[in-house]
């Protein structure tokens, strides 16, 4: 059985070299850094430091990026393990840094949106399939569930202070008839149902956030759910929906170009 033979480029022999040299005088090459550092005028260093990342930021930036990708896999999980071990730590300080750079992160966040609006109206129109059936069968429903947890009491006050019925039923029947969706077409009970899930999470998103103006929330929670449903259901039903309809009295499929 013959070993492959890996041929290193001379860029590798080197950097392999180095490495050799550094395990084993690591404690040496430390010492003789510290004792640098102590020596040298700190505000002369740190000008030379800045000077030296301004004139080759590109290209230490291109290999940071080529570092990460080659190691991807083994970076996240140790910035995984870091964040189980100092979850709070890590939270307090991100909230401090968007406390105290509000302003700065609101302004960065709308220029990169208006520099990429084009890109990111692209990506949401290929993929608006596996968004819309992950808020309805995914993200909604696991929410939910941390919120019954959290704030059981709440939930149960803001159903019993505002029923389905009252504020829910209504609405819901006026979006599905402004969509052009009817009691005969395949689409109603699927559109139904999200309206009906957008009650249900609006009660458990306002009992959660103290939101005082419930019926303005759940009215646009509505209309994002049921124009979730008719997205997935135009690819569920290859005909358009407002093609594809029910024969009320025999339940066979009718198709219907003209209302």
């Amino acid at each position: 059985m013959t070993k492959q033979v890996i041929e290193l480029s001379p860029d590798e022999r080197r950097k392999a070299r180095q490495r050799a040299y550094y395990a084993l005088n690591r404690e040496k090459i430390r010492q003789q850094q510290r004792e640098y550092y102590q020596k040298i005028d700190k505000e002369v260093h740190a000008a030379r430091v800045r000077k030296y990342r301004h004139e080759h930021y590109e290209q230490n930036l291109a290999a940071q990026r080529a570092y990460r990708k080659k190691n991807r896999a083994h970076i996240n999980e140790q910035e995984r393990i870091y964040r189980q071990k100092n979850k709070e730590k890590v939270q307090e300080r991100q909230r401090k840094y968007a406390n105290s750079h509000e302003e700065q992160i609101r302004e960065r966040r709308k220029k990169y949106y208006a520099d990429n609006k084009e890109r990111f109206h692209q990506y949401y129109v290929e993929h608006r399939y596996e968004f819309c059936l992950e808020r309805l069968e995914g993200s909604s429903v696991r929410s939910m569930e941390l919120i019954q947890q959290q704030v059981p009491d709440k939930v149960s006050l803001l159903f019993e202070k505002w029923s389905f019925e009252m504020i829910a039923h209504k609405k819901i029947l006026w979006q599905l008839q402004r969509s052009g969706i009817y009691p005969g077409n395949r689409l109603y009970d699927d559109c139904y149902d999200a309206g009906m899930l957008a009650y249900l999470y609006t009660i458990h998103r306002c009992a959660l956030m103290d939101y005082q103006h419930v019926e303005a929330y759940l009215w646009k929670l509505i209309r994002i759910f049921i124009n979730c449903a008719i997205i997935v259901g135009k690819r569920n039903y290859p005909t358009s929906y407002n093609d594809q309809w029910i024969c009320p009295a025999s339940g066979e499929e009718q198709i219907s170009f003209v209302r």
